[in-house]
């Protein structure tokens, strides 16, 4: 047990974790918030949202940008009723990108 709290303990520093909406939820609304783990030193965050199985390609919202003080976002526009979307956050620092995990 100690062995795996240490491995997630230290994925969730590098990565990051996202929190909401969690994996295949289903949600009744068109206001969705999104939330996710600070990444240690992040300049700012890029929330990206897609409807298709590339969630860089096929997005919705694109790199959407958020500063570093915000860990949620609430979307108000682009998205529809009774569609999936995949979702992502990636951390810019000044050295990488650092993409969140589930």
């Amino acid at each position: 047990m100690k062995k795996y709290f240490l491995i997630s303990l230290i994925m969730n520093l590098i990565f990051g974790i996202l929190i909401h909406p969690e994996s295949n939820a289903t949600l009744n609304q068109t206001h969705i918030r999104f939330e996710w783990e600070q990444v240690p030193n992040a300049e700012y965050y890029g929330l990206y949202v897609s409807d298709g199985s590339d969630i860089y390609d096929d997005c919705i919202v694109c790199n959407k940008v958020i500063n570093p003080e915000s860990l949620i976002y609430i979307e108000t526009e682009n998205l529809e009723w009774d569609k999936t979307y995949n979702w992502t956050v990636v951390g810019y620092t000044d050295a990488e990108q650092v993409p969140m995990t589930t």
